[in-house]
């Protein structure tokens, strides 16, 4: 007996919580086929899902046995088991064109050959492929259809980063289906479905996989801006996923377990793959550090080791110490009480290997910071957020002599540059960061990346936080370090007619702050009177329209009375009438006329 022949296109259908949408989806796709004959169906179904098993188990299907495997799990089994020559993704939320195998197999041309189709969902307008179709030879080539290693996300972005790698792709953007999923029709529901497809957990293990599975791709696909996807064929190549630097994270704690742990998780979330930790240790953190760092790494695989401080280490040394013992290409350091959003290290090395005239060996970013407070019960709650400022402007040594624009925990550097300058001056109680900045900026441009990656934690009335504690201090360093720059221009006769001339400015400007601040003290008495005119204005309002409101009332009230008055006048005269008349007329009529309703009224 003959084999029945193969299908032309396998449709991998994985679904979990809507059996219903999925067999919906599954009439819609084969009701829409030009030759339904030739296209097979699977269902791919979580093992945990009873009521999609129950549901479709009459249909083609494979159950996913995977703990966690996701969405990716299931398409993989389903093209484990497929037999068509084209593979294609489908979900619940897709919805196809008429005659769409047609066009799929007739737009991919050669189906014996490595190729992948990218169409269009109307949406997107990068180069992200929004639905994997691709023939089974590039199946066979990549070994799987998405990579096991992800759950779900970031999955797509691999598919598509190594398509365009591999020049495998079939543009065919005209060629547009709906997806109807929630970030595009605000009428459909966030679902469980897609609230656990979309989980913060989730965005973060398929960054790191993919980074750490796509090394080239941080710079020739994810953008230190944005979320668009664009492929820089120049910058991507098989031989390059193996060149991301090494950064070494630098965390100075001291008798803040807390605090380590949230920085330490901070830490482990991060989409950059190649970090190492550094911990300087001191007092009681290093009782307690070896058991968080060790928890770090049995979970998160975390490279992390722990320096002894020196007795009396002040900030500076403390740093020094730390990177004395780094092997990462680049520096960055994360006090134990300061927090990251999870692509700060990947967004700051895209913008140092980032394409500009300039090869800079520094990079910051801009910061939020974070009021907090720490309750009755120990526990860590956050206030409100603020912007470390307005519209992003580039970092002038000018601007940065007269006031710290970055923080420490959002500043990266190449290590070599720390040698060169002789590491953190250690003679400083505070503000050691801003000084070692400010020669940085004298050898090297920092390129300023604008997003707010850096979370600086302040808790007010803390006495173990500099930015609390130390304020009269960091005002101190700001005079010092402005007055150091100020008497070494003053060594040349060049640099004491400068200073001469900064001093007519800036008092050219304090006059105008002067001013300004007479015209502040007067817009404020000015609001104030207005404010007290418009609460008068407010009650003589008031009370006009209770006036009013007594005078109409007072109105209806006389118009009833002289309505009652006019009725009993018109009664008396009626009677008089009558009586006057009542030996003309009947009994019976007279007595009738008395008790009349008209009377009455």
């Amino acid at each position: 007996m003959a084999s029945p022949p193969l299908p032309a296109i396998s449709l991998l259908h994985a679904t979990r919580d809507r059996p219903e949408l999925a067999l919906q989806c599954r009439n819609t796709w084969l009701s829409a086929a030009s030759n339904p004959d030739q296209v097979e169906h699977l269902f791919a179904i979580d093992a945990d899902d009873e009521a999609s098993c129950v549901a479709l188990s009459a249909f083609p299907h494979r159950v996913v046995q995977i703990p966690n495997g996701g969405c990716v799990a299931a398409w993989n089994l389903a093209a484990a088991n497929a037999r068509g020559r084209v593979l294609v993704q489908l979900s619940d939320d897709w919805e196809p064109i008429p005659g769409w195998d047609d066009v799929f197999t007739a737009r991919l041309g050669d189906l014996e050959a490595p190729r992948v189709l990218r169409i269009s969902d109307g949406h997107r307008h990068d180069d992200l492929l929004c639905m994997a179709i691709c023939t089974r030879a590039r199946y066979e080539q990549q070994g799987f259809f998405l990579a096991p290693s992800y759950r779900g996300l970031y999955s797509d972005d691999e598919f598509s980063f190594r398509a365009y790698r591999d020049s495998v792709v079939i543009d065919a953007q005209d060629v547009v289906l709906r997806h109807a999923h929630p970030n595009h029709d605000e009428t459909i529901p966030m679902d469980s479905a897609y609230q656990r497809q979309n989980s913060l957990p989730r965005e973060i293990h398929g960054r790191q996989q993919f980074l750490n599975r796509n090394p080239s791709a941080l710079y020739s696909w994810l953008h230190a801006q944005g979320h668009v996807r664009q492929y820089v064929p120049d910058a991507a190549s098989p031989a390059a996923d193996a060149t991301l630097p090494r950064i070494s994270v630098i965390m100075r704690t001291r008798n803040r377990p807390q605090l380590m742990r949230r920085a330490l998780e901070s830490i482990v979330q991060q989409s950059y793959p190649h970090v190492e930790l550094i911990v300087v240790a001191h007092e009681e953190a290093l009782t307690y550090a070896p058991e968080l760092l060790e928890a770090a790494k049995c979970a998160h695989g975390l490279q992390a080791r722990i320096v002894r401080a020196r007795p009396e280490s002040s900030l500076g040394a403390l740093l020094n110490q730390g990177i004395a013992v780094a092997t990462g290409y680049w520096i960055i350091a994360l006090d134990d009480d300061d927090t990251w959003h999870h692509t700060c290290l990947e967004r700051l090395a895209a913008t140092l290997l980032s394409n500009v005239a300039i090869a800079p060996r520094a990079a910051a970013c801009q910061y939020a910071m974070v009021h907090e407070s720490i309750n009755k019960s120990g526990e860590l709650v956050e206030s409100h957020r603020t912007h470390s400022g307005g519209e992003m402007k580039p970092l002038l040594l000018t601007r940065q002599t007269g006031r710290n624009q970055i923080v420490i925990h959002g500043f990266l550097y190449e290590q070599s540059l720390w040698s060169e300058l002789g590491g953190y001056r250690e003679d400083l109680p505070v503000a050691e960061d801003w000084e070692f900045n400010l020669r940085c900026l004298r050898v090297t441009e920092i390129l300023m990346h604008p997003e707010p990656l850096a979370h600086y934690h302040i808790r007010v009335n803390s006495f173990d936080q500099s930015y609390t504690a130390g304020r009269m201090l960091h005002n101190q360093m700001q005079a010092h370090f402005t007055n150091s720059e100020v008497r070494r221009m003053a060594d040349t006769p060049e640099g004491r007619s400068q200073i001469y001339l900064a001093g007519q400015i800036s008092l050219a400007i304090a006059e105008l702050g002067d001013e300004v601040g007479r015209l502040r003290l007067d817009l404020e008495a000015f609001r104030k009177r207005e404010s007290s005119l418009q609460k008068r204005l407010t009650a003589t309002d008031r009370e006009l329209k209770a006036t009013q409101k007594r005078l109409a009332e007072e109105k209806e009230s006389n118009r009833a009375i002289r309505k009652r008055w006019i009725f009993k006048l018109l009664r008396r005269l009626r009677i008089l009438a009558i009586i006057s008349f009542w030996h003309l007329l009947p009994l019976n009529d007279f007595l009738v006329c008395l008790s009349s309703d008209s009377l009455v009224s």
